[in-house]
């Protein structure tokens, strides 16, 4: 209630004017002219003789026949879309130069002007069909022509074209041909991509065969490193056992040898101790035991007899010289 009270008061003593959010305004006053600083949207109380000059800020597209002529001397009407808007920041040297109708002003002529020289550079066939390429050939001349126009350009897009029946077919032709070499393209590179998979398949089974053969290589070799120091340490422990054994030999040898001599030299001492002892009779007797004792057994016995000069034994005397022993005086 109060706003509309509000409102209401309004006509009696000033006016209002509203800026909406897409829009940018300059404050026109009776005394002091147009102010070059833009005002944001909102709500602005003014007198009824002065009052706000309000710019649409939004993209807006505007469609255009034109008529052409190709590079090589076609002549073609095509319809060109452009999306154009005011440059937010320069919307006072906008309303100087050129005023609110920039579109009709200078927009559109620039459009035809920029369409014209850029749709010069393709022949037919190309403008039929690369359109992109003429398009962004369009814009960037477009954006030329506006330089200093304080104008914001987006998009340039060809809508339509109208060409001969001959051209048109010519070019659908052309563009059939250039699917079927981008399909054709597209199936090389299919191939291309399979003959590489089949390739790299092939490459890892060799590599994964020739891994597996060196680790069988390397594993064997291992294995035999393996046995062959076994049987070296075989070999090292017979030869440490045969040169222990041949070591504690020698020491046994060394050691009977030793007690030999031991023995022989104690033998050599009691027989040279006894030597002092000992009469040739006494030895005699010794030797007859021993032969006794060699030559005895159960059905032999060994007897000793005294032998006299003549070889016989003693008790044969008396019967051989019952007289005596000649040149013995008186015999006996």
């Amino acid at each position: 209630m109060r706003h509309a009270w509000v409102l209401a008061l309004l006509p009696l003593w000033g006016c209002a004017t509203v800026v909406e959010g897409h829009e940018r305004a300059l404050y026109y006053s009776a005394r002091e002219g147009l102010s070059p600083e833009p005002v944001p949207s909102g709500l602005y109380w003014h007198l009824p003789w002065n009052g706000y000059l309000k710019y649409d800020l939004r993209w807006t597209s505007h469609k255009e026949e034109i008529h052409i002529h190709s590079k090589d001397g076609l002549h073609m009407n095509i319809d060109v879309v452009v999306v154009i808007r005011p440059n937010p920041g320069e919307i006072y040297p906008l309303d100087v130069d050129v005023g609110p109708e920039f579109y009709e002003e200078v927009v559109k002529p620039s459009v035809y002007a920029a369409t014209r020289d850029a749709s010069g550079r393709f022949n037919h066939l190309e403008i039929a069909t690369q359109t992109h390429a003429v398009e962004e050939a369009i814009r960037l001349a477009l954006v030329d022509h506006l330089a200093g126009k304080h104008l914001e350009v987006s998009e340039v897009a060809i809508q339509h074209f109208d060409l001969p029946d001959v051209v048109e077919q010519a070019a659908n032709r052309t563009a059939a041909s250039g699917q079927l070499l981008a399909a054709r393209e597209v199936d090389l590179q299919l191939a291309q991509r399979d003959a590489a998979i089949e390739q790299t398949k092939r490459k890892g089974v060799v590599e994964s065969e020739g891994i597996e053969r060196k680790m069988r290589s390397q594993q064997e070799l291992d294995q035999a490193n393996f046995q062959a120091q076994i049987e070296e340490s075989k070999r090292r422990s017979e030869r440490a056992r045969v040169e222990a054994e041949v070591d504690a030999q020698k020491l046994r040898s060394e050691a009977e040898a030793q007690s030999i001599r031991v023995k022989a030299s104690a033998e050599k001492e009691r027989l040279q101790g006894q030597s002092a002892y000992l009469t040739p009779a006494y030895v005699k007797l010794q030797g007859l035991e021993a032969l006794a004792k060699a030559m005895s057994g159960p059905n032999t016995k060994v007897m000793v007899v005294p032998v006299g000069k003549n070889g016989l034994p003693a008790y044969f005397t008396p019967f051989l010289e019952p007289y005596g022993v000649p040149g013995e005086a008186g015999g006996k």
